[in-house]
């Protein structure tokens, strides 16, 4: 007599018959579709998605690690559980085009703390970092900034320059200039900066004739101010201000001069009745 097998036992059986098929290979890939399997090749289990070719483009192996092979997230990226992200190896570039930058949350951080080693590099000749119509900040409270033979102050005073020590505002600074080319006649009084009480200038000129000056002409500069020491304001020939009228004569110099809280001006006078000259002029504040 002869049994037939139960039903769920042919179910088993069938079962089993698929399972040792798809064990004895994995089904071909279709054209343009991606494949997803595991594989133990090294050692540990990973998930990999591959292109109609069945090259890996995507890996995510047990231990969390990320790897893709194009270009759109830059290999040597590293994604931290705490929130921190590692991007780059040597010889590895970064760049952001069109982006638009995510609103920060203050915080009391120094950039020097946060931050080791920062820098911005361009292969060509365009500018490297351009913040556009904005400012750069520190959004913090002003700090000095000292390193070796360098050092600036909070207040923005250069103390030290190649390893010696500043006195006063450090450096000197162009506080204003004033050009002026083609000219034909008198000049000023012009106010060329205006000063807070016992600041100390340096004026340099330069003045040059374009075209003979006629009627008699010889072109003085003037500087016109309040000296600490005067009650009233008073006007000062430049000395090796006087130009002279012939084309091609120059003059040249600097002035010195130490002003109340009031504006330091100049003036040009002695011109005859014809011929041209330019003039030069920067001043500088010196403590």
């Amino acid at each position: 007599m002869i049994q037939k097998p139960a039903k769920s036992a042919v179910s088993k059986l069938l079962l089993a018959v698929l399972l040792m098929g798809n064990l004895a290979g994995s089904p071909p890939a279709m054209a343009d579709d991606a494949d997803l399997q595991m594989s133990t090749s090294d050692g540990t289990t990973q998930i990999g998605f591959q292109n109609s070719s069945g090259t890996d483009v995507v890996t995510v192996s047990s231990l969390g690690t990320v790897a893709i092979s194009s270009n759109t997230i830059l290999p040597g990226t590293t994604f931290y559980q705490n929130g921190n992200v590692r991007m780059g190896v040597t010889g590895s570039s970064i760049a952001f085009f069109g982006a638009t930058p995510a609103p920060q949350q203050p915080s009391a951080t120094h950039l020097e703390n946060a931050l080791l080693s920062f820098g911005f590099y361009s292969s060509t000749a365009s500018v490297p970092f351009n913040t556009g119509t904005g400012n750069l900040s520190q959004g913090v409270a002003a700090t000095a900034l000292a390193g070796g033979n360098f050092a600036i102050s909070a207040a923005g005073l250069v103390t030290k320059s190649d390893g010696i020590t500043a006195a006063g505002i450090g450096l000197p600074v162009i506080v204003s200039t004033s050009i002026i080319t083609g000219q034909a006649a008198n000049l000023g009084p012009i106010v060329l900066y205006t000063a807070t009480a016992g600041q100390y200038f340096r004026i340099s000129f330069y003045m040059v004739c374009m075209t003979t000056l006629t009627g008699g002409a010889n072109v003085q500069l003037n500087a016109i101010y309040e000296d600490v020491s005067q009650a009233s304001l008073q006007t000062v020939a430049v000395p090796g201000g006087s130009l002279g009228n012939t084309a091609g004569n120059y003059a040249q110099g600097d002035f010195y001069l130490e002003s109340k809280a009031a504006a330091v001006e100049y003036s040009v006078t002695g011109y005859g009745s014809g011929g041209t000259y330019n003039i030069y002029l920067s001043i500088e504040r010196l403590n």
